[in-house]
């Protein structure tokens, strides 16, 4: 599915990475292998073309 987002609909996606503890941007679908430890945990994947909820997700954590 996040394949087919960032593909074939030129959306950005965005995951909370709990390595770094905030959202980063997804440019490269192996860090989600990285994230995925077990096959029946999902992760939280925003797709948006919005500029303004890209600020907004990657800004979330960083003032923590």
């Amino acid at each position: 599915m996040s394949r087919f987002l960032m593909e074939e609909n030129s959306l950005s996606l965005m995951v909370f990475d709990p390595a770094v503890r905030r959202f980063v941007r997804l440019d490269d679908l192996r860090l989600l292998d990285r994230m995925k430890r077990h096959r029946w945990v999902g992760y939280n994947v925003f797709a948006t073309s919005d500029r303004s909820w890209k600020e907004r997700l990657l800004s979330a954590c960083s003032h923590q």
